[in-house]
């Protein structure tokens, strides 16, 4: 019996070690396939990057077929200089004293009882001829010393004075704020107008273009000639000119039963050497 025991307890020991390496081994094996699957991630990762980067380089070294337009141009409008706060449109004690001077003046007298001074005829007063002598008594053009004499004198001046002093605090307060925004706007406008003229300069150039591999660089791009350019098809160097094809007629839905189609009937154009239709087509409406 005490062999058998013996026995029993070898055959378990033998087991449970071989249970032991068996565990390893799998946590082995997971672990070898977690670092593969790793592994993987990183190099297909590497190989999208790898793609990107490739695309961007074709995409620099890809030809732009635009002419005559670059749409790049950058509005400098939508920010605007910030001025300071100016005093409003009052009027001054000089307006007061010139309205006294008026309404003592003998020609305004024979206007306002309806006499016209220059000619010494009657005439209408507020008619037509009343309200032209009259713009020459006007204070700043537009004020009539009669809409002046309704003013309050000395509360006006006093709201005046309160106004400017209020103004002029505010330009004080503020004045750093608005130059340093003024500053930076100014920097902003002339990097902007530069650009624009970088970007009319490279339209001109593309404008010189004489054959179809031929382009320009801007902004690290390359822009060239389009496949048609007045007329002309310009791909491949063809050089044939786009003439009188034939006549299609639309057979849309719209055009069979209502009538709305938007391009019923179109002339096409082929060009004249390699016989390649016109892509922007000239259409009819009807």
């Amino acid at each position: 019996m005490d062999d058998i025991d013996l026995k029993i307890a070898i055959m378990e020991d033998h087991k449970l070690e071989i249970i032991r390496d068996l565990k390893l081994s799998i946590r082995e094996e997971c672990k070898l396939k977690e670092e593969e699957r790793t592994l993987k991630r990183e190099e297909d990762l590497k190989i999208k990057e790898e793609e990107r980067t490739l695309k961007r380089e074709e995409r620099k070294l890809e030809i732009k077929r635009i002419l005559p337009c670059i749409n790049n141009y950058v509005n400098y409008l939508s920010g605007q200089i910030i001025n300071k706060k100016e005093s409003p449109y009052r009027l001054t004690q000089a307006d007061f004293e010139k309205c006294d001077t008026i309404l003592k003046d003998p020609n305004y007298i024979k206007l306002l009882n309806g006499v016209n001074y220059k000619t010494g005829r009657t005439i209408k007063i507020k008619g037509d001829v009343y309200n032209i002598v009259l713009k020459e008594f006007n204070i700043r053009g537009n004020i009539p010393p009669e809409d002046i004499i309704t003013i309050n004198r000395e509360e006006y001046l006093e709201k005046s004075k309160a106004i400017i002093s209020e103004i002029a605090e505010y330009n004080s307060k503020y004045k750093h704020i608005i130059d340093k925004y003024n500053d930076a706007m100014k920097i902003k406008i002339l990097a902007c107008e530069k650009y624009n003229r970088d970007c009319l300069e490279a339209i001109e150039q593309i404008k010189k273009l004489t054959t179809w591999d031929s382009y320009i660089e801007h902004h690290g791009l390359r822009y060239g000639i389009p496949e048609i350019h007045e007329n002309i098809h310009r791909k491949d160097d063809c050089m044939g000119v786009f003439e009188y094809s034939d006549i299609q007629i639309c057979d849309c839905f719209a055009c069979n039963h209502h009538g709305c189609c938007s391009n019923p009937i179109k002339q096409i154009f082929k060009c004249s050497v390699c016989g390649v239709p016109k892509d922007e087509k000239i259409t009819y409406h009807m």
